[in-house]
């Protein structure tokens, strides 16, 4: 499948993806298998207490980035393991996240996602782990 039907077929199935895409707000900027990349305009429903970008928010960038770098029309991917490490606060308002795949194997996928601000400053990297399975049959 040409790139741009991919990345069309992906934001069509992520659509309903109502946590991430409504909730948080956060948009597919280009996807193919194996790789991704989102974004998010940040803004007050962002925040914490102090006024920061609440961490949970960058959690779910990368949970969303390797589950769409992940994904595959037969299966159900879900995530079994995460870790995420804090760098340097953000400037601006606006927060990329891209995942590359280090490895997809057969039942498992594991994925480096890197977090910049609107400088391109790396704010956050993340590492996940993936299970994937074929959809059961109806």
């Amino acid at each position: 499948m040409e790139h741009d039907a991919y990345l069309e077929t992906v934001r069509s199935y992520f659509a309903d993806d109502l946590f991430a895409m409504k909730t948080s707000g956060i948009r597919i900027v280009d996807a193919e298998p194996g790789s991704s990349v989102v974004a998010v305009t940040v803004d007050e429903r962002h925040h914490n207490a102090k006024g920061g970008v609440m961490g949970g928010l960058y959690l779910t960038m990368a949970d969303f980035a390797s589950a769409i770098a992940d994904w595959d029309e037969n299966e159900i991917n879900m995530t079994v393991s995460s870790s995420m490490q804090f760098t340097d606060m953000p400037r601006g308002n606006e927060l990329i996240a891209t995942c590359s795949a280090k490895r997809r194997g057969r039942t498992m996928g594991f994925y480096d996602i890197d977090i910049c601000d609107s400088e391109g400053r790396l704010v956050a990297h993340g590492s996940y782990s993936l299970m994937h399975r074929p959809l059961p049959a109806n």
